[in-house]
């Protein structure tokens, strides 16, 4: 349960955000260790009996596999890039230009919908 409560704080810490400014080599062991406890917070829920907190969705059988689990306020590269009318590669480049807020879990990119729903109004905007 401990992992699962964590994982909120973080997402609620925005924690993902807060690692973008670590030197190269900090970065990737941190969110080595935010990808694992996200992990376990995962295999806790899907193994937990407990009724009163919220189920989160199964992870894939093979660790081969991309991580396709949802994520909350997050919408794959896939479905930003649909909503954006670009492809899933400018979706990952625009992430790494601080245009839009995402992260990598596994192999899948998840970004935040609200990121995407700010870039589309700067977008009508301008």
């Amino acid at each position: 349960m401990s992992a699962w409560v964590l994982m909120a704080m973080l997402e609620q810490a925005r924690a993902w955000d807060r690692v973008q400014g670590l030197p190269p080599e900090s970065k990737a062991e941190v969110l080595h260790t935010l990808d694992t406890i996200k992990a376990s917070a995962i295999h806790w829920s899907e193994n937990s009996q407990a009724d009163d907190l919220p189920a989160r969705r199964p992870t894939p059988s093979s660790p081969a596999e991309p991580l396709t689990t949802e994520v909350e306020g997050h919408g794959t590269a896939v479905t930003a890039a649909q909503r954006l009318g670009c492809t899933e590669r400018r979706v990952r480049q625009m992430v790494k230009e601080g245009k839009l807020s995402g992260r990598r879990i596994g192999g899948t990119w998840f970004i935040e919908d609200q990121s995407v729903d700010d870039y589309l109004l700067r977008k009508d905007v301008a």
